[in-house]
């Protein structure tokens, strides 16, 4: 009974109740960073884990029995036999690394969505505090402000007002700081964890957190602006220079072909009677 349980939460994922045995194939060497960026990337369900590395190891076993076959296939011709293997090692190796590399940056990419849009959500939620609503209802009201703009950060939201109910306000930013992995976040956490046990108000503290999370937004932008030049320098070299220099040194390319063409001919200066005449003329008389 407790297996049919436990088989339960896999009734969603690609390989139904393969999952587990799936995942178990080829062991995952950085099981913590994985389960990092999966929650960056809001897979939230017990099955997500098991589902990636399920996903992962069914790529790279499929790679391994294509290249087995081609090399069987190929056997007869050595060449094209270590031609087959060593193509399918390198797409092995991309099968097992490329899930792993995607996952990191769309992490990556959602806390850094997430991280932009918190200096407002905290504006809306001192504004429902300051204004009479409680903690709860503020962050209610939060969340349904960020739907239609922020949707990722109201799942957010909404997680950290179900984890307030259940424990307390510095449990669920603790909690929300560890799912993004952000360090002004943890920063965040633990100073409303300070002001809950001195009894700061906590919506002052959050206006302040606030006002420096939009400097830092705005101090990350200016240094994405800074490296805008470095990143436009690859493009301009291999896509705009080969074409200014077919521009710049195609006439005189076609000038020196046509001078070329023209004095090649008979009695032009590169013609062979006056190559030939040129030697004579210049060979010393004999005496």
């Amino acid at each position: 009974m407790a297996t049919e349980t436990n088989l339960d939460i896999y009734k969603g994922s690609v390989f139904g109740p393969f999952t587990p045995t799936l995942a178990r194939v080829i062991p995952d060497v950085l099981a913590y960073r994985t389960d990092r960026d999966l929650l960056r990337c809001g897979y939230y369900h017990p099955a997500a884990y098991d589902s990636y590395l399920a996903i992962r190891n069914v790529l790279v076993m499929g790679t391994v029995l294509s290249t087995m076959c081609w090399v069987i296939v190929v056997s007869d011709l050595p060449r094209f036999a270590w031609m087959a293997f060593i193509v399918g090692l390198v797409a092995t190796l991309l099968a097992y690394a490329i899930p792993r590399v995607y996952l990191s940056l769309s992490g990556d990419r959602r806390a850094d969505r997430i991280f932009s849009d918190i200096p407002d959500a905290m504006d809306t939620l001192v504004m429902g505090m300051t204004g009479g609503l409680s903690l709860e209802q503020s962050l209610t009201r939060t969340t349904v402000e960020l739907k239609s703009n922020a949707p990722e950060l109201a799942r957010e939201f909404e997680i950290i007002g179900r984890q307030t109910l259940a424990a307390s306000l510095e449990h669920a930013f603790l909690r929300f700081a560890s799912r993004m992995d952000i360090d002004e976040l943890k920063a965040m956490s633990d100073t409303i964890r300070h002001a809950s046990e001195m009894g700061t108000p906590v919506s002052q503290l959050l206006q302040q957190h606030a006002d420096q999370l939009r400097q830092i937004r705005l101090q990350r932008a200016q240094q994405r602006g800074n490296t805008v030049a470095l990143k436009m320098l690859f493009p301009t070299i291999f896509c705009l220079a080969p074409a200014a220099f077919i521009v710049i040194l195609s006439p005189p390319l076609l000038e020196l072909r046509s001078f070329r063409d023209r004095e090649n001919k008979s009695k032009g200066a590169l013609s062979q009677e006056s190559l030939s005449d040129n030697l004579k003329s210049r060979r010393p008389q004999a005496k």
